[in-house]
């Protein structure tokens, strides 16, 4: 397998905008999918550009450069379409119904024809693939000598393609991309490793826009489906609201098993993930109600007061030393249970951190 390796690991420098992160990360995502697909079309490619623009434009509010135009075009596509689709946590059914949505959106001929025109006929499938052509080298981006004026003889020429070897070829007119089997075999057997690459790299352009938001990273990949973290929490609410009298620190109402909802005391959409030590049950209503929005200082007390209940509770449930719920607390806070009024003073501290940060991220407050 003769392989350009050197050239490959250049494909995704010299970014001012998302559009190649999007480009090839959709990429490896169809391969993945489809280890022996042999070409691609571009309304494949959008479509999937779309899905993995959806979550940091939208869920997770991300800031992207003026010049990269990706946020806005993904707004004007979606004025009527459902907020929650928008805002909520992701799911199976969430993100199916995404994948409708964005399929329904490049249907229309206006739509596809302003999508295409961004992300792929402004040379991004060409500009990906340069770096296996040496010709291209010194080439300027513009001008009467830019790469779109070499790409009849160089990039549109098959034998270019067959003696230079990039990851695919473009053809232009037919709207599809051909890959080149031997590096097609690459990215499948390689998929871990170059998702984990396109994310940091995509991450270290983010972070100029976006230098206080939390697992940045985690926002820009595909969402991992898993209700085990809740599914564990729930049951273990269920025995504690079963133990003990436990009322939900927003409406100050007695919860039972079936009037309560896990909620993220700081947003999902901030955090991006499922850790216990931000998760409460609290009214159902009042879960609905809270949305993203981040509770207000003068919930946080009770909110401590109730984590510190519980991890005591769940504390007498447990056998073993070893308790996963109270476990993620400690880490989180590093401090003993026993010192209880430092465990409480830093979860305390850093939960307000947590949501001053999101206020100062575009977050609105929230008060019951």
């Amino acid at each position: 397998m003769n392989l350009k390796i050197k050239e490959f690991q250049s494909i995704l420098s010299s970014t001012n905008t998302s559009y190649k992160f999007l480009l090839f990360y959709s990429l490896i995502n169809i391969l993945k999918k489809d280890p022996k697909i042999s070409e691609i079309t571009n309304k494949e490619l959008l479509k999937n550009i779309l899905k993995l623009a959806w979550f940091p434009c939208f869920q997770f509010s991300l800031k992207f450069r003026e010049q990269d135009q990706i946020k806005s075009v993904l707004d004007k596509l979606t004025k009527s379409v459902n907020l929650d689709l928008k805002i909520k946590q992701p799911n199976n059914k969430i993100i199916k119904k995404i994948e409708v949505e964005i399929d329904a959106l490049l249907s229309v001929k206006e739509n596809y024809a302003m999508v295409d025109n961004l992300l792929l006929k402004k040379y991004v499938l060409d500009r990906l693939v340069r770096p296996f052509y040496p010709s291209l080298k010194n080439v300027p981006e513009s001008g009467e000598n830019s790469i779109s004026k070499k790409k009849i003889e160089i990039l549109r020429n098959k034998n270019e393609f067959i003696k230079n070897k990039p990851i695919y070829f473009n053809f232009e007119k037919e709207k599809k991309i051909i890959l080149d089997k031997d590096w097609r075999d690459y990215i499948v057997l390689h998929y871990d490793f170059l998702e984990l690459w396109v994310i940091s790299e995509w991450k270290n352009y983010m972070r100029l826009y976006n230098p206080s938001v939390e697992n940045l990273a985690e926002k820009l990949k595909i969402p991992i489906i898993s209700r085990e973290v809740l599914t564990r929490s729930r049951n273990l609410w269920d025995k504690i609201i079963t133990k003990d009298e436990i009322k939900c620190i927003f409406s100050k109402q007695i919860l039972n098993k079936k009037n309560y909802h896990i909620d993220h005391y700081i947003c999902w959409n901030f955090l991006a993930h499922d850790e216990e030590w931000n998760l409460i049950p609290i009214l159902s209503s009042k879960n609905l109600d809270k949305s993203n929005k981040i509770p207000k200082e003068i919930y946080l007390k009770d909110f401590v007061d109730l984590k510190y209940l519980s991890l005591n509770i769940s504390a007498s449930f447990s056998k073993n030393k070893f308790n996963t719920y109270v476990d993620s607390h400690i880490n989180f806070v590093g401090e003993t249970l026993q010192n209880v009024n430092n465990f409480k003073k830093i979860y305390q501290k850093k939960i307000s951190f947590l949501a001053k940060n999101a206020i100062l991220n575009g977050y609105q407050y929230w008060n019951n």
